[in-house]
């Protein structure tokens, strides 16, 4: 390629490439500045939990009801099992888990 083109033909891509480099590099400066200064944490957790609140309160709820389980208190158990389901009715793991609650009972 650089037999048919002319020196001054040369001279101007390689500005233009380099200009497009340095306007790139510029840019990826400048995102990964704001994201340093607003913490990119915070933003990747807001994203993850932006639509998930009623399965992490789920979760905890059924955390406190394994909890309560394991120290032989099965009637608070139970009342965090119902809690859980009542935010995710279908979770098969919780009813299996309600269940084992109500055995022990």
């Amino acid at each position: 390629m650089t037999i048919f083109m002319g020196l001054k033909t040369q001279d101007r891509m390689q500005k233009i490439v380099n200009g497009q480099r340095s306007t790139v590099n510029r840019l990826w400066t400048v995102v990964c500045g704001l994201l340093t200064k607003i913490g990119f944490c915070a933003v990747l957790l807001t994203f993850i939990f932006c639509g998930s609140g009623h399965a992490a309160t789920a979760a905890g709820a059924a955390r406190k009801g394994e909890r309560l389980y394991e120290k032989g208190r099965y009637d608070e158990a139970l009342e965090k099992y119902d809690e859980a389901l009542s935010k995710k009715p279908d979770d098969p793991v919780l009813e299996y888990n309600k269940g084992a609650v109500l055995y022990k009972k």
